[in-house]
């Protein structure tokens, strides 16, 4: 859809509480229709306002937005507290300039820095505010470390399994942070945390499904693990893992669940009107098993939607509680024990010089002095699991059609490489002049920035 050869339906679209993609394949697409991953968006207004309004802003806040996307949200903040008082962190340089363009047109001028949003802006901290327009699976640690004491982070937040939702994080003096989700969402993943997912014949081994697996039965439809919430719930209890479905012409289809180690895998076969379902699993993890004993435990706990869960976030990693802080359930992207640096050699880590003074210099700014992460057996850090790859404002996961493969029961395609930042802000901007100058420049867009990205769920 262009501009300046369909006016009225053009307008119609920016306007509509939808998401609107505006870049394919971090900009390798430039086509008018749909390229293979949505990396760049505007969030549909509604979540774009629920977001700010859990941001809590003040007269006088200062905020670092991370992804600036096509500025939207920068101007939005700007208009309200002054552009002297709004960085915006944008990984994509052709994004950036495109958003200062926007900016200038709408007399709003502030700071587009082009860098890697997990980084944060370390130049003007500390800030009374952050709020991120990309979903992660693991809070930066520079994020906490640039926000005052009693500042709020505003982020989407999700598990490599899938389900997200947005959290607000107040930060503690000690630099821990803490807080509810207030809101389901569906967010690009940000480009520093995306995953790159093998192909099911890594895990097959070359042989046909189902190789090694073993068979077993099971009550638990396949069907009820769709939900966002369920999902999130099974993420944050089934680490390192991710679903996949494969679809058939008959209304069956087969739930793959695959580790991010490539060393474990199942499926579960859902067929209409069965109340027992086929179940395969392989390797040293018994991933049904893991997701059976998660949605068992969400159903004892009176099946509680993402209001009822927390985030805390501090140096021993992440924690997920239901409830209250007291009540966490489970610890997710758990870090290695702390110890100051110097007691073991970086090389015993195997951590080069640059990645240990990295380490060095993130730590001393929240602990206040240089530490180093040890594990028990003194090896390398383990990396935290990075999550799920999601389009930015989509719908939770749809089912793909069969495609039959040698290597496999199906083909088990991987999802593109996902999206850096996620959804920035769009339409109905705080006056007509800042809304005329964001949607004047795609008038000479020759992408379609009104594509709506289906879910990819593969």
């Amino acid at each position: 859809m262009i501009r300046s050869e369909e006016p009225d339906v053009w307008w119609e679209a920016v306007y509509r509480d939808a998401p609107i993609t505006t870049q394919w394949d971090d900009g390798a697409y430039t086509g008018t229709g749909k390229g293979k991953s949505p990396t760049s968006s505007n969030s549909m207004p509604t979540m774009v306002f629920s977001m700010l309004d859990a941001l809590g802003i003040e007269d006088g806040s200062t905020v670092l937005e991370i992804g600036t996307g096509t500025g939207w949200n920068a101007a939005l903040l700007s208009h309200r507290l002054g552009a002297e008082n709004v960085v915006s962190v944008e990984v994509d340089e052709s994004s950036a300039e495109d958003a200062r363009t926007r900016l200038n047109l709408a007399g709003l001028r502030p700071l587009v820095h082009v860098g890697d949003g997990a980084q944060g802006y370390p130049e003007r901290a500390p800030y009374d505010r952050l709020i991120a327009t990309c979903s992660i699976g693991s809070v930066p640690l520079a994020w906490r470390a640039q926000v005052k004491p009693g500042g709020v982070i505003v982020t989407p937040w999700g598990p490599a399994y899938g389900g997200e939702a947005v959290v607000r994080l107040t930060v503690a003096e000690d630099g821990s942070a803490s807080g509810p989700f207030v809101g389901s969402s569906a967010f690009m993943r940000m480009r520093a945390q995306r995953v790159q997912r093998r192909h099911v014949r890594e895990y097959l081994g070359g042989r046909k499904w189902p190789a090694d697996g073993v068979k077993s039965m099971t009550s638990l439809s396949p069907d009820d693990l769709g939900d966002w919430h369920v999902m999130f719930v099974i993420g944050v209890q089934v680490p390192d893992a991710f679903p996949w479905m494969e679809s058939y012409d008959d209304g069956s289809y087969t739930l793959w669940l695959r580790d991010t180690a490539v060393t474990s895998w199942a499926t579960a076969d859902y067929v209409p009107g069965r109340d027992e379902f086929e179940v395969y699993q392989s390797g040293p993890r018994n991933l049904w098993d893991e997701v059976l004993v998660a949605y068992r435990w969400w159903d004892k706990q009176g099946r509680p939607g993402f209001e009822r869960f927390g985030l805390t976030v501090d140096g021993d990693g992440e924690r997920v509680w239901l409830d209250s802080p007291e009540h966490s359930f489970l610890s997710v992207n758990r870090r290695p024990p702390l110890v100051p640096a110097g007691v073991l050699p970086s090389a015993d880590r195997g951590l080069s010089a640059a990645q240990a003074d990295v380490i060095r210099c993130a730590s001393r700014r929240v602990y206040g002095s240089s530490y180093l992460p040890q594990t028990p057996s003194g090896g390398a850090p383990k990396v935290p699991p990075t999550g799920w790859i999601r389009g930015s404002g989509g719908l939770p996961p749809t089912r793909r059609s069969r495609t039959s493969d040698a290597a496999g029961k199906g083909r088990g395609g991987e999802p593109a490489a996902g999206a850096d930042r996620t959804v920035s802000p769009r339409h109905n901007g705080p006056s007509t002049r800042i809304a005329t100058a964001f949607t004047r420049v795609y008038s000479s867009s020759a992408a379609n920035p009104f594509s709506r990205p289906k879910p990819d769920w593969r």
